[in-house]
């Protein structure tokens, strides 16, 4: 849409309520300025690198994100206990 001068504007003027309502639907309990957020990022000239639903997915999710983080790591809690189980097996 920005191929032709001010078709991607025009664009925007119209998707900007569409996404407004699906990011209300999706984040407006975790995160109700997401919809706000989302409607000024697409009205607003230049701002359309922003990814604000893929952002605002982050921020309501970051904890889930951080604890398969955590179970990711070489030193948690889940590592020691499966070297735990091993040493137990080599001692048998």
């Amino acid at each position: 849409s920005y191929l032709v001068p001010l078709l991607g504007e025009g664009f925007d003027v119209i998707w900007a309520p569409m996404q407004a309502v699906m990011m209300g639907a999706m984040f407006d309990k975790q995160m109700p300025s997401a919809k706000w957020i989302g409607l000024a990022e697409e009205l607003l000239p230049m701002t359309d690198i922003l990814p604000s639903a893929t952002l605002s997915w982050l921020r309501c999710n970051s904890t889930y994100l951080q604890d398969a983080v955590t179970t990711l790591k070489p030193n948690s809690r889940i590592s020691e206990v499966k070297e735990e189980k091993r040493e137990e097996r080599k001692q048998r």
